[in-house]
């Protein structure tokens, strides 16, 4: 039977701790349940959150090609 653990780390957009469990991998997202800003795990001991990266060749959906 597996153990699933359940931690908590800080949003580092709005600062709350937010509960992340199951089998957590470097570079995994998450979103934060306070603000729902996509989280990108950059550490696991201790668990560390940021604002994932896309590239600069990456389109987002706000820019318009026109």
């Amino acid at each position: 039977m597996d153990t699933v653990i359940i931690t908590k780390a800080k949003c580092p957009s709005c600062g709350e701790r937010i509960p992340i469990g199951g089998r957590l991998m470097l570079h995994q997202l998450v979103a934060c349940s306070n603000c729902e800003e996509d989280l990108e795990i950059v550490k696991l001991d201790p668990i560390i959150l940021d604002l994932p990266y896309y590239g600069d060749d990456e389109e987002f959906f706000w820019e318009d090609d026109y």
